[in-house]
């Protein structure tokens, strides 16, 4: 290897990281996975009714756990999101 290509490839390797960090500071995958977690809730409920509709009858009490875990989503999604913004 050439000087030069040791340079550029430990550039492009600093750059590499520093764009990580950004990415880390900026808590981008922690911000991810709240909006994932915000899109679970309708793909829950509509899987459910799938297997209710095929004759799933067991754990008759999902459809009520479920109801209450999404009433409690937004105030947990509003601390993380005051967590995320005091980091």
């Amino acid at each position: 290897m050439t000087q030069e290509s040791t340079a550029e490839y430990a550039v492009s390797r600093l750059e590499s990281r520093l764009g990580d960090l950004h990415q880390g500071i900026l808590l981008v995958r922690q911000r991810e996975r709240l909006a994932e977690i915000d899109a679970l809730f309708p793909t829950l409920t509509h899987r459910l009714a799938m297997l209710r509709s095929r004759g799933y009858a067991y754990r008759g009490h999902l459809e009520e756990r479920l109801a209450a875990l999404a009433a409690r989503w937004p105030e947990a999604r509003s601390r993380a999101e005051a967590a995320l913004a005091s980091q």
